[in-house]
């Protein structure tokens, strides 16, 4: 799904949130481009943090 989306003329934000325990292979050797990774269990506060980074001052 995130390659695909990755082809599109205006990429979207894209944010992972997993709950695989697992090391996760490194995605940029597979051309997945993603803005962020977060591995549950989380806070909301780390969300809000990614998010703010992503759509806050100085955002494309």
């Amino acid at each position: 799904m995130i390659k695909v989306l990755n082809t599109m003329e205006k990429i979207p934000k894209v944010g992972i949130i997993t709950g695989w325990a697992e090391e996760i292979k490194p995605i940029d050797e597979e051309g997945i481009n993603v803005d962020f990774i977060l591995r549950k269990p989380f806070k909301h506060a780390e969300l809000a943090k990614h998010i703010n980074e992503l759509f806050g001052a100085g955002s494309k």
